[in-house]
């Protein structure tokens, strides 16, 4: 799928994209449950003590929602209301994308139930009790919400910059991996948030690009 160049008056289809990625995303889920979650998240542990300066600790925080939505929804209502309709429909699709998006990982992470890093090391359980239906934090692991907002974030971003994908990957990865460097989130709650951050974003594209059209039906008034 091809970024559209002017925000949100091209429709995009990204049930294709959606359809080309999420064999490969759910094989790498799988291989990450089997084979790579424990002994990543075990060197995390062993190591996370050791970095002269913790940045995953302070890097960390920026995947948090709070600041964003209002930074993103604000902001595109803002410029909405100053008649600057593309620049406000973009940060209003990232922000939408990315609230919509969390109340799916909530919803996602009381159905399944998985533990947390430290319920593997202090009580040695792991995996998923599904259908537990229960709010403890250290039965909400999966996926991980810090990085289904960075998805979510950096697919917008890549949505109105594609030709630096390069940067909003580096972003993602370096904001994201910190999730399981402060041994909060197993790298497969990671990849299951970003790829449900990058998923949401892209339908909801085109619903907003139809409502644009609807609040400026003349392209020639619109900035861009």
């Amino acid at each position: 799928m091809t970024a559209p160049q002017h925000f949100p008056l091209e429709p995009i289809q990204p049930h294709r994209a959606i359809y080309r990625t999420g064999g490969v995303v759910l094989a790498l889920l799988v291989i990450a449950f089997a084979w790579i979650d424990v002994p990543v998240i075990v060197w995390a542990r062993e190591n996370h003590c050791t970095w002269w300066i913790n940045w995953p600790e302070l890097l960390t925080h920026v995947g948090h929602a709070t600041f964003w939505l209002i930074f993103l929804i604000g902001g595109g209502l803002l410029l909405l209301l100053l008649k600057r309709p593309v620049w406000g429909m973009r940060l209003l699709h990232a922000g939408l994308a990315m609230a919509l998006a969390g109340l799916m990982v909530s919803a996602i992470k009381i159905i399944t139930g998985r533990y947390r890093p430290m319920a593997y090391f202090d009580h040695g359980l792991w995996g998923f009790d599904l259908l537990a239906l229960q709010l403890k934090h250290m039965k909400n692991s999966f996926p991980s919400g810090h990085s289904c907002n960075m998805g979510a974030l950096c697919t917008a971003l890549w949505m109105w910059k594609p030709r630096w994908w390069w940067l909003w990957l580096i972003v993602f990865a370096l904001i994201t991996s910190t999730r399981v460097l402060v041994v909060t989130h197993w790298p497969s709650d990671v990849l299951a948030g970003g790829y449900l951050g990058l998923v949401v974003t892209l339908l909801l594209y085109n619903p907003l690009g139809r409502l644009l059209k609807v609040i400026s039906p003349c392209r020639s008034s619109i900035d861009r």
